[in-house]
């Protein structure tokens, strides 16, 4: 008695044994050998899988296990590792991946202003480890590149100074009126002073 593998379709004898016992299991002479059942069962759970997840940053349906899925409601899902890096990283747009610690996004207008303008401020300093990045208009939620600018702590301060009756002082809540700013920074760097 011969039987047909329903994987590879070979046509195999049983062993003696497993035609003789008296509790069988289910794939007991259906298959030829133990590799021929792995592949078989493995090709019918992948095919009876339901597609009941979407991949936040590509957008591809995937199967994910039901209970991870209830365990994730709400939150973004995705289909591999490198999906979910990518969604989490600054420029990724994906601003519901990001988590809590990496801020609100807009804190990334020092990287943009490093990219744009040399590492030098207009004085001529050019230590990295000191340099500022200064708005312009002292509204911080605008990050355009017009409205920065790279500037010593020095030329910071000057930046933020306010007139009083005895002079000028540093204030970090008032910004200097820009056609100031010159005056004051031939006042303290001395009349030789050029912006470069």
């Amino acid at each position: 008695m011969s039987n047909k593998c329903l994987y590879c379709h070979k046509l195999f004898k049983p062993k003696y044994k497993s035609v003789r016992k008296k509790i069988r299991c289910k794939n007991e002479g259906r298959f030829c050998s133990l590799k021929c059942s792995s592949k078989y069962n493995g090709e019918q759970r992948i095919k009876n899988r339901v597609l009941n997840a979407e991949c936040g940053l590509c957008g591809v349906k995937f199967h994910m296990p039901a209970g991870r899925v209830k365990l994730m409601a709400g939150k973004l899902k995705y289909c591999c590792r490198q999906h979910k890096d990518q969604a989490q990283r600054l420029n990724s747009g994906v601003n519901a991946a990001r988590p809590p610690h990496y801020g609100n996004g807009k804190s990334n207008y020092r990287e943009m202003a490093w990219k744009e303008y040399d590492k030098k401020c207009i004085c001529g300093f050019s230590f990295g480890g000191l340099l500022q990045i200064h708005h312009k208009n002292e509204n911080r939620n605008m990050n355009t590149i017009n409205n920065l600018e790279v500037v010593c702590p020095l030329c910071h301060a000057i930046r933020h100074m306010k007139k009083t009756i005895k002079g000028w002082k540093r204030s970090n809540s008032c910004l200097t009126p820009r056609e100031c700013i010159p005056e004051l920074e031939k006042m303290i760097f001395g009349e030789s002073f050029t912006e470069f």
